[in-house]
């Protein structure tokens, strides 16, 4: 079987034409981070004669979870099998996204289809869902001293905030130390290592404090930075980002 964009083909004393066939992804311009975004696949067959086998394709953005059980889920198949002809199929979809404020996303529809008397599998692509993610779930902020001696001990204080109107779980922060910071404690324990911090869920509104001490040491007048970055997980690596959230700098 072979992929194309587009056919002409001739069944009896019909014309099937890939022209004729038709496929849009229409939803939402924006979306909060960790909300639903509710959109619609629309397929149309406007080819005297139907098509077979059709299989509906959505590839989704880094980071998106199912609805139905909060799982990441990146690719979706959906059969549609027999489009008849003149037909046209609304499928409603929802997926959960996350993202940065402001970052921009996309959602790729595409359909596989079979005609009468040929084995190829055609193949066809709509535009993709272009949507901006409105508001991060997640704001950080950490608050240490603005200036510090070379030898002396450092208590940086990072603030994890849920910005979400739902429950987020499996939250993952981690910490980039800048260098002449030398770690020794955190309130509370690291998950894994001296930088990371799993947060199996948090409530909307919910605040998570978390108070790090190191010694620091530098030249006078040097600019050291610290910097945190929060985001969901892959479900077969806990210590792996698979979406970033939120992400905050301090300078010291």
């Amino acid at each position: 079987a072979i992929s194309v964009s587009s056919l002409i083909m001739l069944t009896g004393n019909n014309t099937i034409s890939g022209e004729n066939i038709s496929i849009a992804a229409t939803g939402p311009l924006s979306v909060g981070g960790g909300d639903d975004l509710p959109f619609q696949v629309t397929v149309s067959n406007q080819n005297a004669v139907p098509i077979q086998s059709a299989t509906l394709i959505i590839e989704y953005p880094d980071g998106s979870r199912s609805v139905v059980d909060g799982k990441e889920i990146s690719t979706e198949r959906k059969q549609l099998d027999t489009v008849n002809a003149n037909e046209v199929i609304n499928v409603p979809l929802s997926i959960k996204i996350f993202g940065e404020e402001n970052e921009e996303k996309q959602i790729l529809v595409s359909i596989d289809y079979r005609v009468t008397g040929s084995n190829a599998t055609f193949h066809k692509e709509a535009e993709p869902l272009t949507f901006k993610v409105s508001t991060s779930p997640i704001v950080m902020t950490f608050e240490t001293l603005k200036t510090v001696t070379s030898g002396q001990d450092l208590n940086v204080k990072l603030t994890v905030q849920s910005n979400s109107p739902t429950e987020l779980n499996d939250i993952l922060v981690k910490v980039a130390y800048p260098e002449g910071f030398d770690f020794s404690k955190s309130t509370p324990d690291t998950s894994s290592g001296e930088d990371s911090w799993k947060l199996s869920n948090l409530k909307p509104g919910e605040k998570r404090t978390i108070n790090i001490t190191g010694l620091m040491t530098g030249y006078e007048n040097e600019v050291r930075k610290f910097s945190a970055t929060a985001g969901v997980t892959r479900p077969e690596d806990k210590n792996t980002l698979t979406s970033i959230l939120a992400q905050a700098e301090e300078d010291v």
